[in-house]
């Protein structure tokens, strides 16, 4: 993950576009989540914005603008294409203009359902913004094979190649989880609140009474890496993140009963939740052959 944030601290910096394609399960989603987090508290002064491709069984441009606009929390999402499609060009000139460095970071999700108007648009707002001094940056992150064939096709329809080609200017890679991103994710399940309705944090939620003597998820980011690697699942020092979040799940699961005062974990804690992970893997592997 840190590699792909550099990658898009990059972009933003040469205010370049730039195209994510991965298998499912490598952590496409739940990295650039992570990313778009850290970008608005090291870039406070950008605009941080996550649009998710609606459903294309139907193709239609304005559920496309609908959906932009409730991506950027437009409290007005009635009326006809032109109307809509105003109105998103006006939102982003008005939060792009409002940012300390006149920028826009938008982050398309599932982008092999785009169609070519809908790169077309983009380009159209790229441009508009433009023209009062703001930039545009586009992420796609998109599921291989899938958004690599689609991008191919739309290249060779008319007018499909020079629109396509303006945003994938940068072809970003994602590694797995080293020990670094598994501290910051952890470091996430420390601090994050949830559920919401308890105001509690992911660790505080498994293991309260532990949570209030000092054990904190963080410190266990070692103890996972070395369990998976003893385990032959590290690739490059990395590891999967659809992987990842099965043995994460078992960890919590199987331990949350043992919560309490010390709270000790055995020594096979995070043997036996990688083995629970590796299980639940196959499984899901099995499930969509």
């Amino acid at each position: 993950m840190e590699s792909l944030y550099r990658q898009i601290k990059r972009l933003l910096l040469f205010r370049r576009s730039g195209v994510l394609m991965a298998e499912t399960g490598t952590g496409k989603t739940c990295s650039l989540e992570l990313i778009a987090k850290k970008l608005g508290v090291e870039f406070s002064g950008i605009v941080v914005i996550r649009f998710i491709t609606p459903n294309r069984q139907c193709p239609s441009i304005r559920a496309f603008f609908k959906t932009f606009l409730w991506a950027l929390d437009h409290p007005e999402t009635s009326g006809e294409t032109p109307n809509l499609r105003q109105r998103v060009t006006h939102k982003l000139q008005d939060m792009g203009l409002n940012a300390a460095w006149k920028l826009v970071w938008f982050w398309v999700d599932e982008a092999q359902a785009l169609g070519l108007g809908d790169y077309c648009f983009l380009r159209d707002i790229q441009n508009d913004l433009r023209k009062v001094g703001v930039d545009l940056v586009v992420v796609f992150s998109g599921e291989a094979p899938d958004f690599g064939t689609e991008l191919d096709q739309l290249r060779g329809k008319k007018g499909g190649g020079a629109v396509i080609d303006r945003f994938a200017q940068e072809m970003l890679q994602l590694d797995g989880y080293d020990l670094k991103s598994v501290e910051v994710l952890m470091g996430q399940m420390d601090s994050a609140v949830w559920p919401s309705e308890i105001q509690a944090t992911w660790t505080q939620f498994f293991f309260p009474i532990a949570w209030q003597h000092g054990f904190r998820m963080i410190d266990e980011a070692k103890p996972c890496i070395d369990a998976l690697e003893a385990a032959g699942l590290l690739q490059k020092k990395c590891v999967r993140v659809r992987l990842l979040r099965f043995v994460l799940a078992a960890f919590c699961l199987d331990n949350t009963a043992r919560d309490c005062f010390p709270f000790r974990l055995p020594a096979n804690s995070w043997p036996n939740a990688v083995g629970a992970g590796r299980i639940r893997l196959s499984e899901i592997r099995v499930e969509g052959s």
